[in-house]
C-alpha cells in the first residue's frame, strides 16, 4: 500500500498508511534497537577503559574576627567566591606533589596526570566544596583523594589568613564505575536503532510504486483497462466445484 496520495498533481504523505506500515514491520524496528543497543554497549564495554570516581567533601569559612555575632551573610558569600580561589591552590604543583608523596604514589602518577584526574565544584554554591578523583583504579582513586583532603586543609588555612578550611567526609572505595555509563550507552543505541528503522521504513514506503489491488488505480486517477485473475484461486474454487458435485451423485 502506497503511503503517498496524489491530488491536483501534488503528492501529500498518508500519516494513516504510514503508521499501518509501520506497525505492520513492528518487529523489524524492535529487532533493529536491540541490534543497535547491544552494538552499542558492546563497543563501549570493549574500547572504552571504566573509571572509578572518589570525592571529599571540605568545608570553607571566612574569618571575621571583628564579628562578634557569628557567621554573617556577608561570611557565606565570601566563603562561596573562597571556593575558586582555593581550587586554584588545590591545583597548584607544591599541593598536588605533596599529595603524591603522602598518599604513597610515586612513580605510579605525575602531578599533571593527578592534575587531570581531579575536579573541584562548590555544591549548590555554598560554602562546601567537593573534590573528585577519578581513575581506572578504585584504590588509587580512594587514596588520592584523601591525601588531597588532607593536604588541601592544611595548605589552604595556611595560605589564606582570611579562611579555614576543613574535611567533611573523607573518600570510601567506590563501588561502581563513574564512567561510562553502560545503560545510557545502551539506550543511545536503542534510539538510534528506532530513529533509523523507521526512517528507512518510510522512505522504502514512499518509493514504493508497486500496485496491489484495482484500488489503487482510483486512487492515482490512472484507468483500469483490464484485470488479471488469480489462476491459482480460480484453480482451487474450480477443483472444489467438482469434488462436491462427485459426493452428491
Amino acid at each position: 500500500m502506497s503511503v503517498l496520495n496524489k491530488a491536483d498533481n501534488q503528492y501529500t504523505l498518508d500519516l494513516g498508511a504510514l503508521v499501518g506500515e509501520l506497525l505492520h514491520k513492528l518487529h523489524y524496528i524492535i529487532l533493529s534497537m536491540l541490534l543497535c543497543g547491544v552494538v552499542a554497549w558492546s563497543g563501549v564495554y570493549v574500547l572504552v577503559t571504566p573509571t572509578y570516581s572518589a570525592s571529599v567533601t571540605l568545608y570553607v569559612h571566612n574569618r571575621n574576627d571583628g564579628n562578634a555575632a557569628g557567621i554573617t551573610a556577608n561570611d557565606l558569600i565570601a566563603s562561596a567566591r573562597l571556593v575558586d580561589t582555593y581550587a586554584a591552590i588545590i591545583d597548584s604543583y607544591t599541593v598536588l606533589d605533596e599529595v603524591i608523596d603522602r598518599a604513597g604514589l610515586e612513580g605510579e602518577v605525575t602531578v599533571g596526570q593527578l592534575s587531570r584526574s581531579m575536579s573541584i565544584a562548590a555544591i549548590n554554591e555554598t560554602e562546601v566544596f567537593r573534590i573528585s578523583i577519578s581513575n581506572p583504579n578504585p584504590v588509587f582513586a580512594m587514596k588520592a583523594a584523601n591525601a588531597l583532603a588532607d593536604v588541601a586543609s592544611d595548605q589552604l588555612t595556611e595560605t589564606l589568613a582570611g579562611g579555614t578550611a576543613k574535611v567533611v567526609d573523607y573518600a570510601r572505595m567506590p563501588g561502581s564505575t563513574s564512567y561510562p555509563n553502560y545503560r545510557t550507552a545502551a539506550g543511545v543505541g536503542a534510539a538510534i536503532g528506532l530513529v533509523l528503522s523507521v526512517a528507512l521504513i518510510t522512505i522504502l514506503a514512499m518509493l514504493d510504486n508497486t500496485v496491489r489491488g484495482p484500488e489503487e488505480f482510483v486512487q492515482w486517477d490512472y484507468p483500469l483497462l483490464a484485470s488479471i485473475p488469480d489462476l491459482e484461486l480460480a484453480v482451487s474454487e474450480h477443483s472444489g466445484y467438482h469434488y462436491g458435485y462427485g459426493k452428491k451423485k
